[in-house]
């Protein structure tokens, strides 16, 4: 849902108390609403919970991610300085791609453009025994990526399904309902019930955004990665969705950005730099 659409929604939600006509129930309002309350905010508490969490998982395995790619390129360099740009190639490739998805559920999608980061790692050799004393730390590295990658594909599934879905938005809209029977005709009751059908709506579009790894996914997800290019030697890389969103306005340059056109053989990326 685009911010637009948002923006409507919750004018539209605090405008119903004012536009739709007073009527009233023949049973205790209250008590129901207050039930039907409890049981939303326990479920809504619960799921903002876990959601949460595995957002901030992800952001700590992000961060480790970017730490071992740095790291091999760094042993890289002390055991097999001709190796350094085809390891430089592979983990630029590879954060190209990553930075290429709207969200920090990309693990899963990637995994080709791991594997040759792996495949080239491989052919690093120790030619003496500086090379030979890191040649182990080395492939930790190499070896905590695979941990790092597999735990990632696991922590960005979300965890409300369908059917959580369908039972927050019955209770959002049971509640709604409720409240407008509770009305009593004045502005400020219905300003107040106003703001709280603003602020359940927004609320569940926060579950969503969490629960999807979206929720500022681009501010986060654009940033790392960019010390991990300035450590391989390569310029800063952004995709078109950035330069679109306005987020390179004031990004110090010079800096890459891929555009990318869809052609008869599919997508087509081309790498610009911006000076």
């Amino acid at each position: 849902m685009n911010k637009e659409w948002k923006i409507l929604l919750s004018v539209v939600l605090f405008a119903l108390p004012f536009f739709v006509p007073i009527f009233h129930v023949e049973f205790d309002v209250a008590t129901v609403v207050t039930v039907t309350s409890l049981f939303f905010a326990i479920l809504l508490g619960f799921f903002i919970a876990g959601a949460t969490s595995n957002y901030l998982r992800m952001q700590t395995l992000v961060a480790t991610e970017d730490a071992n790619f740095m790291a091999i390129y760094n042993y890289t360099c002390l055991i097999a300085k001709e190796k350094k740009k085809a390891v430089a190639d592979a983990i630029d490739a590879y954060f190209i791609e990553v930075l290429e998805f709207a969200s920090l559920g990309y693990a899963d999608d990637t995994r080709d453009e791991l594997d040759k980061v792996i495949a080239v790692v491989d052919t690093v050799l120790s030619k003496d025994d500086n090379g030979r004393t890191l040649y182990q730390n080395l492939h930790n590295a190499k070896t905590q990526l695979y941990a790092t990658n597999q735990e990632t594909v696991l922590t960005s599934k979300t965890i409300v399904s369908s059917r959580h879905w369908a039972i927050l938005i019955t209770l959002t809209i049971l509640i709604i309902l409720l409240a407008l029977a509770l009305r009593d005709g004045t502005i400020i009751w219905n300003a107040v019930i106003g703001v709280l059908f603003i602020v359940m709506f927004q609320t569940l579009i926060l579950v969503h955004e969490v629960d999807s790894n979206i929720f500022l996914a681009n501010q986060f997800k654009y940033g790392p990665p960019q010390a991990v290019f300035a450590a391989i030697g390569r310029l800063p890389y952004y995709p078109e969705l950035a330069e679109k969103k306005g987020y390179l306005k004031n990004k110090p340059r010079p800096f890459r950005v891929g555009y990318t056109k869809m052609t008869k053989k599919g997508p087509v990326r081309t790498i610009k730099v911006i000076k």
